[in-house]
């Protein structure tokens, strides 16, 4: 390099060396309606509004295995929503007897069978 573009350099490292450049403040949020269901997350510019709860960096990127209940971060049962309670009785889906996963169609057979239907609680 050239004597001048030494000089433009070192004058280029003093500007930066002077100013001072501030660092971001991250506050990881999960934002959460009256239900307690995650609706919203931010990192920075937060919103002005709703309710929120600070998290740890590590669960931020996994908000949809959580809920807030009474203002604390609580993990979902993951099959909650789907889980449908079944007894055996006379009438409802006709399985194989023994193996309750195995459901006959219309069409199908089996020589020993049974029935199980949705349980009312």
């Amino acid at each position: 390099m050239s004597p001048e573009e030494i000089k433009f350099w070192e004058e280029v490292n003093a500007v930066m060396a002077a100013q001072e450049i501030p660092v971001p403040v991250i506050e990881h949020r999960f934002y959460y309606d009256e239900l307690g269901d995650i609706v919203g997350c931010s990192m920075q510019n937060h919103p002005e509004s709703g309710n929120y709860i600070v998290v740890d960096k590590s669960i931020y990127n996994t908000y949809f295995l959580y809920t807030v209940v009474d203002g604390k971060l609580v993990k979902k049962d993951p099959d909650n929503k789907y889980r449908v309670l079944l007894k055996r009785g006379t009438k409802g889906h006709c399985v194989v007897k023994n193996h309750a996963g195995l459901i006959l169609e219309e069409n199908e057979t089996a020589q020993e069978t049974e029935y199980y239907e949705y349980k009312n609680n």
